[in-house]
């Protein structure tokens, strides 16, 4: 019986940590890199109001 809320506990920390930490963060890697690719206007320079709108897309898209 210990053993069982111990690795109900352990899942419930885990999911919590994924939700909460891992995905909002690879949300944000994920976005920022798609925005950086649409806004670029040559090889260094990219539009920086555009980079800010489709960064703003992409979160509400993930819903975050």
């Amino acid at each position: 019986m210990n053993k069982r809320i111990l690795i109900l506990t352990i899942l419930i920390i885990v999911g919590l940590f994924y939700w909460y930490e891992w995905r909002p963060s690879q949300i944000k890697k994920d976005c920022n890199q798609w925005a950086l690719d649409k806004a670029k206007t040559s090889d260094t320079t990219y539009n920086r109001e555009g980079y800010e709108g489709y960064f703003a897309r992409c979160l509400r898209e993930k819903g975050y």
